[in-house]
C-alpha cells in the first residue's frame, strides 16, 4: 500500500528505491486505481505486455468473474504501478473507469459498487 500517489507517485517510489524486500524478489505489482465503480462488468487494464503471458494468466483467473477487461497498451505515469514499471518490474494495473464524482468531495461510499467489488476481489484472489 502506498501513500502521496496524487503529488506524484511518493510513496511506491520511495519504496522502490528503499524496498523492505529485495528487488529481485518482487515478480509482479498489482495496482488498483479506482475499481469501486464497477459498470457491465468493465475493466480497464494496463501493464498486461509487461511481462510474458500476463494476459493469459489473467484469462484463467477470470473464469469465474467473466469481468470484460479492455486492455490498454499504454502505460501511463499517473499511478504507483509506474514506479514499478521504471524499475523493471512487470506491472497490472486495474481501473473501472472514471465517474462524475472523480476527485470530488460527492465521491462518496454510498456510490460504491459493493458486489463488483467482490467481483473484482474473487478475481484478484484467483490471479493472485
Amino acid at each position: 500500500c502506498w501513500d502521496a500517489e496524487e503529488t506524484g507517485l511518493l510513496g511506491s517510489q520511495h519504496w522502490v528505491r528503499l524496498p523492505t524486500v529485495e528487488l529481485p524478489r518482487v515478480k509482479l505489482a498489482l495496482n488498483l486505481d479506482m475499481i469501486g465503480r464497477l459498470r457491465n462488468q468493465e475493466v480497464t487494464t494496463m501493464g498486461w505486455r509487461s511481462a510474458a503471458g500476463l494476459r493469459p494468466l489473467m484469462a484463467a483467473a477470470n473464469r469465474r468473474s467473466r469481468l470484460e477487461f479492455r486492455f490498454d497498451s499504454h502505460i501511463s505515469a499517473d499511478s504507483d504501478h509506474h514506479s514499478f514499471y521504471a524499475a523493471r518490474i512487470p506491472v497490472l494495473h486495474f481501473d473501472t473507469g472514471k465517474h462524475e464524482d472523480y476527485h470530488r468531495p460527492s465521491d462518496d461510499v454510498e456510490k460504491l459498487n459493493w458486489t463488483g467489488l467482490e467481483t473484482i476481489g474473487t478475481f484478484l484472489a484467483e490471479l493472485i
